[in-house]
């Protein structure tokens, strides 16, 4: 079974296991069919964390009005996550990748300081 580039895109936010039972296919079959499209590795985990990234922001930057900075990095990571849908092989430029380290790390320290808290109640 042949499938088009389109068909395989809308299923990049899933896992490419998932994705290939959506589809009806074996797994095998499927990354045959998407190397012979160009597409060498499922973008399932980098959309992901695009779109984690640009929830971060905008959680960050809800409850205040809207800030310029954070704003202007939203839409870059919109951009970039578009680029990815296009080309799943597209590089993340490195600081996004810090940018991104910055974001888990923070969510990491809120998420500890609440359990602390819940602790020691």
């Amino acid at each position: 079974m042949e499938f088009s580039r389109e068909m395989i895109t809308q299923h990049f936010y899933m896992a490419v296991d998932q994705a290939a039972k959506k589809l009806g296919v074996g797994l095998s079959s499927l990354k045959r069919q998407c190397r012979a499209m160009g597409i060498k590795r499922w973008p399932s985990r980098k959309l992901n964390s695009l779109q984690e990234l640009i929830k971060h922001f905008q959680d960050e930057n809800a409850g205040e009005k809207s800030d310029p900075n954070t704003q202007e990095i939203i839409r870059r990571l919109e951009v970039l996550k578009r680029q990815v849908e296009e080309n799943p092989d597209f590089e993340l430029p490195i600081n996004i990748k810090k940018l991104r380290q910055r974001a888990f790390k923070a969510k990491y320290k809120k998420k500890k300081k609440t359990v602390n808290l819940v602790l020691s109640l």
